[in-house]
């Protein structure tokens, strides 16, 4: 018998939750790309977002915000530069420190995107109640709070 969480669920729910979790992330993903497309990842979409709303960033600073790791942010930024949506430039202050800046291309990009975004958003949660909804955004964080708690272990 599992101890913990799967425990006390095991006997009825156990593989209710692990499939609508694991369906939810396949299905989701799909119409991500179904939406988008395969070239453009969520997140990409991230760092644009957030190089738009915050202005320029440096890629230790990105990783920590979008938590993910700073290679992972490199790699996505030279798909985005590639692609014409960012650029990187250099302190004036401090040419060692390089920031990653959104272009205008990017901008059109990500207006774009967000509309995409939205309507996913949308369809996610089509039916559900207000109340539904900061119930789900409760529980989100919670399971949030629950990996970062394990990760820091």
């Amino acid at each position: 018998m599992c101890e913990g969480v799967l425990g006390v669920i095991y006997q009825h729910d156990r593989e209710r939750l692990v499939d609508a979790f694991r369906l939810v992330t396949k299905e989701s993903t799909a119409l991500w790309r179904n939406q988008v497309g395969r070239s453009f990842s969520p997140a990409q979409f991230y760092i644009l977002d957030r190089l738009a709303n915050v202005g320029p960033q440096k890629v230790a600073d990105l990783a920590a915000a979008l938590q993910i790791t700073p290679g992972a942010i490199t790699a996505r930024s030279d798909k985005l530069i590639k692609e014409g949506y960012a650029v990187r430039s250099r302190s004036t202050e401090d040419r060692r420190i390089v920031y990653l800046t959104i272009t205008s291309e990017g901008e059109a990009k990500l207006k774009a995107i967000s509309k995409q975004w939205d309507e996913l958003i949308e369809n996610f949660f089509d039916g559900f109640t207000e109340e539904e909804i900061t119930e789900q955004i409760r529980h989100y964080e919670r399971i949030r709070e629950n990996i970062k708690r394990k990760a820091e272990e």
